[in-house]
């Protein structure tokens, strides 16, 4: 049964308990997604406390995946660019 058609049933008995239904259900779900972001922001700060890697460590692995791979990102934007274009021609 959908959230309205409960809230109907409940309005039956009194006119302002479908209202109070509908909306104590919104902040049920307000308040269960703000505990599960709670929930994660808690771990993954616990996750960081635990697992620390060292500055050097960080900064090796920035140079290995971002510089030394900038060749092949350079090539991958070059082919979206032509692809875009040709794309834009044929629309003319």
């Amino acid at each position: 049964m959908s959230d309205l058609a409960e809230a109907q049933k409940i309005s039956r008995t009194s006119p302002l308990a479908g209202l109070f239904y509908l909306v104590g259900k919104k902040v049920l779900t307000l308040v269960e997604y703000v505990g599960g972001l709670t929930t994660l922001g808690v771990k993954t700060i616990a996750s960081v406390g635990k697992n620390f890697v060292g500055l050097r460590d960080t900064a090796q692995q920035f140079e290995v995946i971002g510089i030394k791979s900038s060749s092949l990102t350079n090539l991958i934007a070059i082919f979206t660019g032509m692809v875009l274009a040709v794309q834009f021609i044929v629309g003319l």
